[in-house]
């Protein structure tokens, strides 16, 4: 009997303690956050990368929960102390369904910050969390981290730095730049692995700027020798005066010398022309680089996703009101207007070029007769320029003036039709990729959440307009309003 009783009286203990653990957690969960990281604003790291494979796609985002363990309410404030755990999550590119997720690290395990996406190469997501790794999107598989890359390349071992600083991942190769311990410098190949010592790369600019400066080299040595013409030329003319060269001679020896120093001129012409092309292209890849670092970095500002001006099939576009058009001036530029209360509308003109710039004429019609507040066309985080779908515009504007106004999307063409337009429920948007005829979309409408973190998944049908949405704070698939 003593004993039937002791283990009641157990038992009892235990489901008490079950029962005041599941309160505590209960009351604590409600504290707890979930949402998907990444930059936004000064950073150019994605909050998201998708991945298309044999008909299927993939949207591949870090994922961090932080779990409350303690609180303390203050007035109207909450203090909390938190443990945080990062994922890699999948979720579907039609519908935005999660697929699944896989843990990345604890924040025990994290020995270094930022914990951000680089980017995506060969069908996989490399992320730098307190060390380089790679998954792949499909199967949430980790198939490379430090051990793995020390293992495959002998010369790193022990010498991979655990600082995001060290690791450059390039868009346009799909390599990533590796600085060693020792400072030795390493392009690791996202497809084998296996890193090699880099060669010192010249850009672009540092090719231009070489070849003008031969050029202007050239250019010096020819002026030399021009100049050495002209005095053979005053010396012919003295010996002519002083009767030491017969006139037959004379003519002969001042014909010859005019030829060439018009033959130097004629090639210090054509070789300052092309200087003078180099330096515009120079200025156009540096302003085309500029305009895709700066739209790499956009987010979190309403009127940085937009600009005002556009080309098109030889044509310029712009969304002005009639006051905003008359102030603009002549020469084509990616400009964006400033105005809360700006009732937009699409204009046209014809484009004329003029040295290497593109003149916008002074006639300049309506295109259709809808109106969009504070609207502009949708730019390419890519590009830098905005996004061209089969012809058409996308076009961003808000629902109402003020802090409170929703972001609107609407698809039209070069002549104002409205193909279609959707309200997209956000403020603004924190990161956003277009993949064939999917738009995908970041943002927040959960107050809680700080700056940075983003609870809604959005993929937009280019082709309708619907919209699949996916909530990473309540983890499940929501409904657009």
């Amino acid at each position: 009997m003593t004993k039937s009783w002791g283990i009641r009286i157990a038992l009892i203990i235990i489901l008490f303690v079950v029962g005041l653990f599941i309160l505590i957690r209960s009351c604590l969960a409600k504290y707890d956050e979930r949402s998907a990281v990444g930059g936004s604003g000064s950073s150019t790291a994605s909050q998201f990368l998708v991945f298309e494979k044999d008909g299927k796609g993939v949207i591949f985002s870090l994922v961090k929960f932080e779990k409350a363990i303690s609180y303390k309410q203050n007035g109207g404030s909450v203090l909390k102390n938190v443990t945080s755990t990062y994922y890699a999550q999948a979720n579907d590119l039609s519908t935005a369904a999660k697929i699944g997720t896989q843990k990345i690290k604890g924040s025990g395990q994290v020995k270094a910050y930022p914990i951000e996406l680089l980017g995506a190469a060969d069908n996989k997501a490399w992320l730098f969390a307190g060390e380089l790794i790679a998954y792949d999107p499909f199967t949430l598989t980790k198939l490379a981290d430090a051990a793995i890359l020390e293992e495959k390349n002998p010369a790193l071992k022990g010498k991979l730095i655990n600082e995001r600083r060290y690791y450059t991942f390039d868009n346009t190769t799909g390599q990533i730049k590796i600085t060693a311990a020792d400072g030795a410098i390493y392009t690791l190949n996202t497809n084998t692995f296996i890193a090699t010592p880099a060669e010192k790369e010249s850009s672009p600019a540092d090719v231009m700027k070489k070849r003008a400066k031969e050029l202007m080299s050239l250019i010096k040595k020819l002026e030399e020798q021009k100049t050495a013409a002209y005095s053979r030329l005053r010396e012919s003319n003295e010996q002519y005066r002083e009767k030491k060269l017969s006139a037959a001679r004379y003519k002969d020896s001042s014909t010859l010398i005019e030829q060439e120093a018009r033959n130097l001129t004629s090639k210090i012409d054509s070789l300052y022309d092309i200087t003078r092309d180099i330096a515009n292209e120079q200025n156009t890849a540096t302003n085309n680089q500029n305009r895709k670092e700066s739209a790499r970095r956009m987010g979190g500002d309403y009127r940085s996703m937009l600009v005002n001006s556009d080309t098109l099939n030889g044509r310029w576009y712009g969304l002005f009101t009639t006051e905003g058009l008359n102030k603009l001036r002549d020469r084509f530029d990616y400009i964006t207007q400033y105005d809360d209360a700006a009732r937009n509308k699409l204009f046209t003109a014809s484009l004329t070029p003029k040295n290497n710039d593109w003149l916008i004429d002074e006639e300049r019609t309506k295109a259709g007769d809808a109106v969009y507040l504070q609207g502009g066309f949708f730019l390419d985080k890519e590009t830098g320029i905005p996004f061209h779908v089969q012809g058409d515009f996308l076009i961003v504007y808000k629902d109402r003036i003020g802090n409170e106004g929703m972001v609107q999307l609407a698809r039209i063409k070069t002549t104002g039709e409205v193909v279609w337009t959707i309200s997209t429920g956000l403020k603004e948007f924190n990161d956003w990729q277009l993949r064939g005829s999917k738009l995908v979309i970041t943002g927040r409408d959960n107050k809680n959440l700080s700056s940075g973190q983003v609870n809604v998944l959005q993929v937009i049908s280019l082709q309708n307009g619907t919209i699949a949405a996916y909530d990473f704070f309540a983890d499940k698939t929501k409904p657009v309003k």
